[in-house]
């Protein structure tokens, strides 16, 4: 055998293992990639729970701020009722008291 041949056996059976090696730190790259997506898929889910837990406050905030107005305009309404009652109810004081005073 000659050194030609024996270096080129040695070059063709180095040709799959440097194709594994390539290959196994190819796969841990794509691994570590993954893991980072994953890592950043969590982040973003829990980002957007937040924001749904935000919303859900929020539409409670407005739904108890409407109720609070729909009573603020119920008390004014009673309010003004009361006091036209009370108005009437001096008028007819007044003409009593001038229908005495004569």
């Amino acid at each position: 055998m000659s050194i030609g041949f024996i270096l080129l056996i040695a070059f063709l059976l180095a040709i799959p293992i440097l194709i594994k090696y390539f290959l196994a730190f190819e796969t841990k790259s794509l691994l570590d990639n993954l893991r980072e997506c994953e890592e950043e898929v969590k982040y973003l889910s829990a980002q957007w729970r937040a924001l749904e837990r935000e919303q859900l406050v929020m539409r409670r905030a407005i739904n108890q701020v409407s109720s609070q107005k729909r009573s603020a305009r119920n008390r004014c309404e009673q309010l003004e009722q009361v006091q036209h009652a009370r108005e009437e109810l001096d008028m007819t004081w007044q003409s009593a008291d001038v229908v005495a005073a004569t």
